[in-house]
């Protein structure tokens, strides 16, 4: 199953960690274009990669994810 970003619940959880995409992608161990496309595209996530995001601005995987249907 594949997943997308809830672009608005991100970028808020963003901006309370005060996290730039330089920082957020050193917390996780994804590369900055990882984190820049799922910021700024319909880029397609696995639950893992969420996962990984989530903990690192210290939300649920659930206020990250949308579920794709494609």
């Amino acid at each position: 199953m594949q997943f997308n970003i809830n672009k608005n619940n991100f970028n808020i959880a963003m901006l309370k960690k005060g996290y730039t995409t330089r920082e957020l992608a050193k917390r996780t161990k994804l590369s900055t274009s990882t984190i820049t496309r799922a910021m700024s595209t319909n880029k397609k996530l696995n639950i893992k990669t969420i996962k990984k995001i989530a903990d690192a601005l210290n939300v649920d995987a659930d206020t990250l994810a949308i579920v794709n249907n494609d």
